[in-house]
């Protein structure tokens, strides 16, 4: 009888491990999924330039010009403002204004905006050239 019940005990747990490893495959699978479509979506990134033309709230969308059209992008909640080269707001918006930035599009097409910056670029601060060890012995 004890033979039996330590038999028996012994399969159930092999029979436990070899079921348990399947799903440790497919967790590990499933954690892959997400990096791998943040790493395409990243590929995927292009930059946009124009003149900002409208601002719809509650569609959540910006429209601006290019040379000879319209386009419009989708702006989510992860979507960056800057203005200034400050954060901002999508309420910063001001109809006319150089709008800059990069999308991502979708694979029903649409574009999704990953940042926007309202205004003209920022001139960049001038890096300070530190004297050299050899200027200051002279």
């Amino acid at each position: 009888m004890r033979k039996v019940m330590t038999r028996l005990l012994t399969l159930s747990l092999l029979a436990a491990f070899a079921g348990a490893a399947p799903l440790q495959s497919q967790t590990a699978d499933a954690a892959k999924a997400p990096k791998a479509e943040q790493k395409a979506r990243k590929l995927s990134r292009a930059p946009f330039k124009g003149k900002l033309k409208a601002v719809d709230k509650t569609a959540m969308t910006l429209t601006f010009e290019l040379k000879d059209k319209s386009r419009t992008i989708k702006i989510t909640s992860e979507t960056r403002f800057l203005k200034a080269g400050m954060p901002a707001r999508l309420g910063d918006a001001v109809i006319g204004e150089e709008v800059a930035g990069q999308v991502i599009k979708n694979a029903d097409g649409t574009e999704e905006a990953v940042s926007v910056r309202f205004g003209p670029k920022p001139e960049a601060k001038p890096k300070k050239e530190k004297d050299s060890p050899k200027k200051a012995a002279k």
